[in-house]
């Protein structure tokens, strides 16, 4: 018992017949009679397959070569229309030049959207100047002391958002600096306060340059009076 397939666009038929052994699979096609429902089929060049895999002369033998087997489906193959590669090609070309469309559509909304805002543009500059024009002179007097007290506005705005802005930055950097300076003041009077510095030698000839400082540095530091027995500034 074998099984003879085929589908054409609008319709599919499968037909089960029983046949003798070593029956071809071209005799299982003439034997089913499904030519009568599809005349397009040529029995003189069928293509034909079992279970998908074609009778090519390949991998199996060719339709008028092979005996078909007990349960096999041979499946009638429609010619094909258009060369796979072909296919694939146009495809790839159609693509191509809906994605070529689409940028041209972009470009030329676009270019349509600069001219509407030009033109907008040039509309409000004209209606502009013909309300300038029918202006008094003490309407544009007026007009430009309105102009410079929105902008002296804006600058006391603009200021006052750029100190809140910098002023924590400002006293940050302002933070670093004196910490730095009062390094740098430990550093010099480290020697003259019984700390051990190195670097004395080389820091003895900035005794007379920072000497004018101390007094802020040691109030700083927490201590009311100079701890310096030669240096009297408090």
């Amino acid at each position: 018992q074998v099984e003879v397939v085929y589908a054409s666009p609008t319709k599919q038929r499968l037909v089960t017949l029983t046949v003798e052994q070593g029956t071809t699979a071209v005799e299982a096609v003439r034997l089913s009679n499904i030519v009568k429902d599809f005349p397009e089929i040529e029995m003189d060049n069928l293509d034909l397959g079992i279970f998908s895999q074609p009778l090519d002369g390949k991998g199996r033998p060719l339709p008028h070569e092979y005996s078909v087997q007990n349960l096999d489906r041979i499946e009638i193959y429609r010619p094909l229309t258009i060369d796979p590669m072909q296919a694939r090609l146009a495809r790839a070309e159609e693509k191509r030049l809906a994605k070529e469309a689409a940028k041209e559509a972009a470009k030329e909304a676009a270019k349509e959207a600069a001219k509407q805002a030009a033109k907008q543009r040039k509309d409000e500059h004209q209606a502009y100047e013909a309300l300038d024009s029918a202006m008094t002179d003490s309407e544009k007097s007026n007009k430009a002391k309105a102009l410079d007290a929105l902008r002296d506005i804006l600058a006391r705005v603009e200021g006052g958002l750029h100190e809140f802005y910098v002023t924590p930055y400002r006293r940050s950097f302002a933070r670093a600096q004196r910490d730095e300076e009062d390094l740098f003041m430990l550093l010099i009077f480290a020697e003259t306060l019984g700390i051990p510095n190195p670097a004395a030698f080389y820091t003895m000839e900035l005794l007379p340059i920072v000497y004018d400082r101390f007094h802020d540095w040691h109030i700083r530091m927490g201590m009311e009076r100079s701890p310096l027995d030669h240096v009297h500034c408090c």
